[in-house]
């Protein structure tokens, strides 16, 4: 019946019954097609249940702290050759911060992967009742988001460091020298407070 309701319906139906086991959960989810099963009872009653939901959260949430870390460490390496090139402004050192900036995406392209799969674990465990409403990590979304800034910023930023080495000349005048290098410096695409704030969730 339930699977009629579906097939009949173009909104998502929740589908009910004895859900007392996580199998029962995927049985049922299986055989309605509904796009997600209350639990209530079988939170309630089987600690199982319930333990096998927050395990799987649990490992989310150290996967996702893993890369946040692995990234962060990245954003220090590419820090200190900016320093570097900051002094001497070759190309070898930029070409070593290009090769950071893409194990850095490959980072985010992993943490955007992790959140998506929360966000499924989140919509796949319903509960009906108030007290055992299966709720997000909010630190779960915060690496994500915080992976997705500071790549964005510091992207950017060596975009113009990039436009910085490659209008370098003998022709260039001192004032334009002075330019680039105060904006080298300056780094105006990184904002302090969303760095303290990334560095604040590593330690």
């Amino acid at each position: 019946e339930i699977r009629d309701v579906v097939a009949a319906l173009s909104i998502p139906v929740i589908a009910n019954g004895d859900v007392l086991e996580y199998d029962d959960f995927s049985r049922i989810k299986a055989a309605t097609g509904a796009a997600s099963v209350m639990v209530a009872r079988g939170a309630m009653w089987n600690a199982l249940f319930k333990t096998k939901e927050m395990e799987a959260r649990s490992e989310l949430k150290q996967k996702l702290s893993e890369i946040f870390k692995e990234f962060m460490a990245g954003i220090t390496k590419l820090e200190e050759l900016g320093n570097t090139a900051n002094n001497f402004l070759l190309r070898f050192q930029q070409g070593l911060i290009k090769s950071l900036l893409l194990e850095l995406e490959r980072l985010t392209d992993e943490a955007a992967l992790a959140i998506e799969t929360a966000t499924e674990l989140s919509d796949d465990l319903v509960t009906c009742d108030e007290e055992n409403t299966t709720l997000p990590f909010p630190q779960v979304t915060e690496y994500a988001t915080l992976i997705v800034v500071v790549y964005s910023m510091v992207k950017q930023n060596y975009a113009m460091q990039e436009k910085i080495v490659k209008s370098l000349s003998l022709k260039s005048s001192s004032g334009e020298l002075e330019t680039y290098t105060l904006m080298w410096s300056l780094c105006p695409f990184v904002e302090d407070e969303i760095m303290k704030r990334a560095w604040k969730c590593v330690y």
